[in-house]
Parts: C-alpha cells; sequence; structure tokens
C-alpha cells in the first residue's frame, strides 16, 4: 500500500519545530534541574563545613580559656616557689644566737672572759675577744705550813694553756668551722696580769646574722690550782 501525505510541507515542518523547541525546553529545565540540585548539594557542605569550623572555634576558645587558668595556676606555683626559696635562704642564713652562745658559754672555761663577740655577714664569720689570767695561785698559798717567807700567794703561770684549750673547745661546736687565734699578748687589766687574745671563725654555711657581743668586765677569779676548769 502506497502512504500519501496530504499535509502541506510547511505544516510538517512546523510541527518538527515545535517539537524540537519542546525537546529543548526539556533538556534546558532538566539541565537547570542538575545544576540546582548541585548548588544545593554543595550549599549543605558548605553549611556543614561552616558548622564545623564554628565548632572548632568554639573548642578553641574553651581551650584558650582553659589555658588561661591554668597559666594563672603556674604562676601561683611559680611565685610560691620563689616564696619558699627565699624563706629557705632566711632559714639557712640564720643564726640562732641564743643557742649559739649558750654553746659558746658552756665549751668557755673558768679561767676564759669573753669580751666581745661578733658576728659578720657573708664569710666573715665570728669574731671573738677575751681574756685570761696570766697566772693563778697555787695551792701552797692556802697551806699553814708554807716555810716561804714571801708575803702573798705562790703562783703557777699557766700562760696561754687556757687560750690554746678554749680553741679547741670552741671547734666541737657544729656551727662554727676554721677557728683561728689572730692575736693573743700579755697586758694589765686593773693592776692585774692577763693575756688579751683575739680569734676568728667562720660559719659552717653562709649566715647573715646582726652582731652579738658581751659587756667588757674583769677577768673571772682565779681558781686554785688543785680545781679542774668547768666550762
Amino acid at each position: 500500500m502506497t502512504n500519501i501525505n496530504l499535509l502541506p510541507p510547511e505544516i510538517a515542518e512546523k510541527r518538527k519545530t515545535e517539537r524540537r523547541r519542546a525537546l529543548m525546553g526539556l533538556a534546558a529545565f532538566g539541565a537547570a534541574c542538575v545544576v540546582l540540585a548541585v548548588f544545593f548539594v554543595f550549599r549543605l557542605q558548605v553549611a556543614g563545613v561552616s558548622s564545623e569550623v564554628e565548632a572548632a572555634q568554639q573548642k578553641s576558645k574553651r581551650l584558650s580559656d582553659a589555658k588561661a587558668q591554668l597559666q594563672q595556676f603556674a604562676d601561683r606555683k611559680q611565685e610560691l616557689q620563689k616564696r619558699q626559696k627565699i624563706a629557705a635562704d632566711v632559714i639557712d642564713k640564720r643564726v640562732e644566737w641564743s643557742k649559739l652562745l649558750n654553746e659558746i658559754s658552756m665549751v668557755t672555761p673558768s679561767d676564759v672572759w669573753l669580751e666581745s663577740i661578733l658576728g659578720e655577714e657573708g664569710d666573715e664569720g665570728l669574731t671573738f675577744r677575751g681574756f685570761t689570767p696570766d697566772s693563778t695561785p697555787t695551792a701552797e698559798s692556802t697551806g699553814t705550813a708554807s716555810t716561804d717567807t714571801t708575803e702573798g700567794p705562790v703562783l703557777d703561770a699557766k700562760g696561754h694553756k687556757p687560750v690554746a684549750k678554749f680553741l679547741v673547745r670552741l671547734s666541737m661546736i657544729r656551727d662554727l668551722k676554721d677557728i683561728w687565734l689572730t692575736k693573743s699578748e700579755k697586758t694589765k687589766f686593773e693592776e692585774q696580769g692577763v693575756i688579751q687574745f683575739e680569734g676568728t671563725a667562720k660559719w659552717l654555711t653562709s649566715h647573715a646574722p646582726s652582731s652579738a657581743s658581751a659587756p667588757t668586765a674583769p677577768p673571772a677569779a682565779t681558781p686554785s690550782s688543785g680545781s679542774s676548769p668547768g666550762g
């Protein structure tokens, strides 16, 4: 069978053009939908990333605040350590004068009199000055059967022995070291023969004390040769 197209060519061409336009419109609409879909997807991704960034910033702020608080504790710890060090230095450099003077009095022989004790700052240590009688009466002076016709007591010269004994005893004090005799000479004190001596001692540890001194007084009473020196 033979098909015969009775439509004019113009109408057929017009219909083809309309179909092409419809297909192009659908294609454009589809492309627009795809673009919109991609846009919304990217928008959602950007929103998600933005929320993560905001959360990270908030977390960073919280960490910064916590760090600032911890830094305050660290600063306080450093300040406390500084104060502890200062207190430790003060305690280490402190001299317990009452204890030291008591120990010195305990080791001082009965025939030695200390005139002054001076504590110097740092490594200077201790400086002391005192007297000891140049001679002491013997037991013969008190006996009734003595044949000596010389008036007055018979003298038993001890010389510098009491000073040496004092230095030896002074070395027993644990807070002192390097004890030296710097001067020892015979002189007169209120018409009595005495030996005046001076000496130094260093601190076992570094101290910064104030001075401590004893008032000037005459030497201790001279004991008889039969009695042992105390201290």
